[in-house]
């Protein structure tokens, strides 16, 4: 019985942390597919919508590094609330937004709930549940993401052929949003993250000092960086290039998100099978070069249904990155996962400011060969520093342990 009231508890946790990570994403899904029609609403092109994003993810880095301060005190319950609280308004204002800046400033409240709440989750999946079960759910946060994509995507698009961008915010981003909120509130426990830990007694600072005195999680967030400008690159850009290269409608290029939803769905969930045979740091490595180098042609293939395997391929293999940075990330620092991860999502946010602004500009002075060139370039640097300065904790602390069996 309470085996299976543990079960039972670890369930709605889980659930209630995917539907969380699940409503970060439709601000960005949205603006993806419909960054065309946002620009015909306020007259600006697509490499200025594009700034949307930009400053969402600036405002979700700022947050991010609180967060990390602030985790060492409050509950990652608490700090998720607030993150949510901010994609509801979010929601609400960018469907009242009057202008182009109004719609600037209230866009960038979504960034706060997804630094929030992205790097919340995955410290309470550490905290929270058995090091045994940790992979495995970081796996399903990972795929409740693209599960996002996949249905949001849809919804998005319907909702534009009734009434335009904006009732997107309304009809969709807000009630889901507000449902996530009293998930929070519902199944995510109030108990202290740690134990062994007085909060009132340790600093603001002990977190950061924790993490940067730690050079293989440096590397983790430096090599995350690194592979987001890639990543990103493909959830801002690609409705628009195959909308804009390829005459494509809006309904198939929603389409095509499905597609590369589920792929990425599927790439989340075999990593856990990857990650046992050659470990978080390899697979983390291995899977951003792949990503990056197939950015290096994806842009210069003038063949519709080439470019769509392609996306498909580049998908599967981050899926698998995701599920295997967060869950290296997740244990480079036991004691102060809230700060880690807070910081790892201030670096998701970073590449995303990097991808938005530089690959905007690009596309504004050059076009996306150039801006395929660059990220793949980008995607090298990711693999080098995984592979040569990231360390798996639990693959030495294994190793250490049949060692000393053995002996």
């Amino acid at each position: 019985m309470v085996e299976e009231k543990h079960d039972s508890s670890n369930f709605l946790l889980i659930f209630s942390l995917s539907l969380a990570r699940f409503v970060t994403q439709p601000h960005a899904i949205l603006l993806g597919l419909l960054l065309i029609d946002i620009g015909l609403t306020f007259n600006y092109s697509i490499g200025i919508v594009g700034q949307l994003k930009t400053a969402s993810n600036v405002v979700a880095m700022v947050f991010a590094v609180l967060a990390g301060a602030f985790s060492v005190r409050y509950s990652p319950k608490s700090i998720m609330l607030f993150g949510s609280a901010c994609i509801v308004i979010s929601a609400i204002g960018c469907y009242l937004a009057p202008d182009f800046t109004s719609l600037l400033i209230i866009f960038s409240l979504s960034g706060i709930g997804f630094s929030l709440i992205g790097s919340m989750s995955s410290t309470a999946i550490g905290e929270y549940l058995p090091a045994a079960k940790r992979a495995g759910a970081i796996g399903i946060l990972t795929a409740s993401l693209a599960v996002s994509y996949l249905v949001s995507s849809q919804v998005i698009n319907y909702l534009s052929g009734v009434g335009g961008w904006r009732v997107g915010f309304l009809w969709y981003i807000f009630p889901i949003s507000t449902l996530a909120l009293i998930g929070i509130i519902w199944g995510i426990p109030n108990k202290p993250k740690s134990k062994s830990q007085n909060p009132v007694s340790v600093s603001f600072f002990e977190g950061f000092k924790a993490v940067f005195s730690n050079s293989s999680a440096i590397a983790c967030l430096l090599g995350y960086t690194s592979y987001m400008v890639t990543w990103n690159t493909l959830l801002l850009f690609n409705t628009s290039y195959l909308r804009q290269v390829f005459d494509v409608s809006l309904s198939f290029a929603a389409m095509i998100t499905v597609i590369n939803s589920l792929s990425y769905i599927f790439g989340s969930l075999i990593c856990s099978r990857m990650v046992k045979r050659i470990n978080n740091r390899k697979t983390a490595a291995l899977s951003s070069i792949l990503v990056g180098g197939s950015f290096g042609i994806y842009f210069i293939l003038n063949n519709l249904y080439l470019t769509i395997a392609l996306a498909i391929f580049i998908c599967i293999m981050a899926g698998i990155f995701a599920t295997a940075g967060q869950s290296l990330a997740l244990e480079q620092v036991p004691k102060f996962r809230g700060t880690m991860m807070s910081l790892n999502s201030a670096s998701i946010s970073l590449g995303g400011v990097l991808s938005s602004s530089i690959g905007g500009l690009i596309l504004i002075i050059y076009n996306y060969s150039i801006l395929g060139y660059l990220v793949a370039i980008v995607s090298v640097l990711s693999f080098i520093i995984y592979f040569k300065f990231a360390k798996d904790p639990i693959r030495i602390t294994s190793y250490n342990n049949e060692h000393k069996l053995l002996t």
